[in-house]
């Protein structure tokens, strides 16, 4: 089990149900992007962005979510057979690359391929690892596995840009509930099994499983931004690894003040 820091999360996993959630996904991500344009737009090689999965596993979906959210209207290709496929839509440069193919990975240099990332793109690589080790470092990983008629999506920072894009990502998802703490030990008496999201068009549903039944009360703090939905779970006595946890969090961060 990985367990992370509420001030600066490295890592998000979630379940999505149904196809849709995974262009829902993508959607969300777009947001996140626009928002972040200045400092993608000054970073020297923009975002690096990997795609790790199976065949089928919606690598190439995702983009194509993300890119209808920004706005591109146009077709959107797997770039299997042409290696890079390039869109520019909502004030960025998105190159899509797919390396499956590469025999060397010497392939990359000898096309160019590096001088693309650059301030203001947007690199989404598949089958990174045979461009290995001349593709630049990721910023973001989004590695998706199929998963009954849906998809298990695990979102990792790597920089200091991908830490923002994962933090926007889940606060607009479903809020720091969603780190993947399962199967951690939380409390003394009760054991946190699971932290499941239902993204749908009109809400978001977000279950907490537990081994025993827990009490709680929550409540919205509206007084001031960023605007809070605060769940508080009683009689619970909480272990060392969340009282370390809990002592890592920035006292400024605005997410928990």
């Amino acid at each position: 089990c990985r367990c992370f820091s509420v001030s600066t999360p490295s890592l998000f996993t979630v379940e999505l149900p149904l196809p849709d959630d995974t262009d829902r996904l993508g959607a969300a991500l777009a947001d996140v992007l626009i928002a972040l344009r200045p400092q993608i737009d000054a970073a020297e090689s923009g975002l690096a962005m990997r795609l790790e999965g199976d065949l089928g596993a919606g690598k190439t979906s995702l983009v194509r979510a993300m890119l209808r959210r920004l706005g591109w209207t146009g077709a959107v290709k797997s770039p299997t057979f042409t290696l890079l496929e390039t869109y520019e839509a909502g004030g960025l440069k998105v190159n899509h690359f797919d390396f499956y193919r590469f025999e060397t990975p010497e392939e990359f240099e000898d096309a160019g391929f590096g001088d693309l990332y650059a301030a203001g793109a947007v690199c989404a690589s598949e089958w990174s690892s045979k461009a290995a080790p001349f593709v630049p470092a990721a910023d973001l990983t989004v590695s998706l596995a199929v998963e009954g008629y849906g998809r298990a999506v695990q979102v990792e920072a790597h920089s200091n840009l991908g830490h923002e894009i994962l933090r926007r990502l889940i606060a607009g998802a479903a809020g720091a509930l969603l780190f993947s703490l399962a199967p951690c030990q939380i409390a003394w008496g009760a054991k946190l099994v699971n932290v499941r999201m239902w993204p749908a068009a009109e809400y978001t549903r977000v279950t907490i499983e537990t081994d025993e039944p827990l009490k709680y009360k929550h409540f919205f703090v509206r007084s001031a931004k960023p605007l809070r939905l605060v769940i508080d779970i009683e009689g619970l006595a909480l272990t060392e690894r969340i009282k370390k946890l809990i002592a890592a969090v920035n006292p400024d961060d605005p997410y928990i003040q």
